[in-house]
């Protein structure tokens, strides 16, 4: 049985009446009729009861119609993705993902590698910085990142994935962690780590204005540039850190720190997709929509989506 074939009784079957179906298809009535004919003998079975007043399917007929539909969508599905692959045949994508969260967003690479084989796809871990730059300079397509990391970028497509929330991380010996709670107030005791304001200045001084919340200005003791060199030295005893949750990927257990989650504050990050305006690479909007399906797909991915 070929597509046309099948196109002639999914008409038949959806008027129930061959002069109506071969107006749809453009076609005379007679012509029509010797199709449904040819197909039934094909198939061996009646797919439809004739009557001078009424067309009627037949059990077969409502199998064939069933399972035409379900063939039908799945014709449309290969006529796009062959649509799609010779119009992104040499096509290029360029990712930027904030290095911390980039482990979360290892199946939508792995998934968009597997829809569109004939993609470039080009992901990159990048640290803020180099996010921030690249995108400023127009040298990447589209970025995934903490939204303190885009400010004041120009012409810029956002789009809101997620709230990430904010954590304390201690010695694990600290006295937050024997006691199991503590007031914000007492943070204005303690020496702070931080990324250092040329890495991030609006994370830098996003993280200054949530202490002001809580009625202090922190001590800063050292601005450091990777996640790597503020874990040592928060295990080390020189002091504590304000970050994003998702810092925990990072934390091993041989240097013994605890992450102690602000949950009775509203401040959080908020994670976001960006590209510049001025971008028209097909390619974007493709991993955008195949984002966004994943993240509705999979609400564990974070608690709050």
């Amino acid at each position: 049985m070929y597509t046309e074939s099948l196109k002639y009784f999914m008409a038949v079957a959806k008027h129930l009446n061959f002069t109506k179906a071969a107006t749809e298809l453009y076609m005379a009535q007679p012509a029509l009729s010797l199709k449904i004919s040819q197909l039934e003998n094909e198939l061996g079975v009646e797919l439809f009861k004739r009557t001078k007043r009424k067309v009627e399917l037949t059990a077969a007929g409502y199998v064939l119609m069933a399972e035409g539909n379900k063939l039908s969508e799945k014709i449309l599905d290969v006529k796009n993705k062959v649509k799609q692959a010779e119009e992104y045949r040499d096509g290029y994508l360029k990712v930027g993902i904030l290095g911390a969260i980039a482990p979360d967003f290892l199946p939508v690479i792995q998934e968009f590698r597997s829809q569109y084989p004939l993609i470039h796809l080009a992901p990159c871990t990048m640290t803020m910085k180099q996010i921030h730059t690249e995108l400023l300079n127009q040298v990447i397509d589209t970025v995934i990142t903490v939204e303190t990391n885009i400010f004041n970028i120009s012409d810029l497509a956002v789009s809101y994935l997620y709230h990430e929330g904010l954590s304390l991380i201690v010695p694990e010996n600290h006295r937050f962690v024997q006691n199991g709670i503590f007031d914000f107030s007492l943070l204005a005791e303690e020496t702070f780590l931080m990324f250092s304001y040329e890495e991030s200045p609006h994370y830098y001084q996003h993280l200054i204005n949530l202490c002001a919340t809580w009625g202090f200005y922190p001590k800063i003791c050292r601005q450091l540039s990777t996640i790597d060199d503020l874990l040592f030295f928060i295990a080390a005893g020189y002091g504590v850190a304000i970050t994003p949750t998702h810092i925990q990927t990072y934390i091993s257990a041989k240097l013994k720190l605890r992450l102690i989650p602000l949950k009775n504050q509203n401040d959080f990050l908020s994670v976001v997709i960006a590209w510049n305006k001025n971008n028209h690479n097909p390619a974007v909007s493709l991993f955008y929509q195949l984002l966004t399906n994943f993240l509705k797909a999979n609400t564990t991915v974070k608690d709050n989506l």
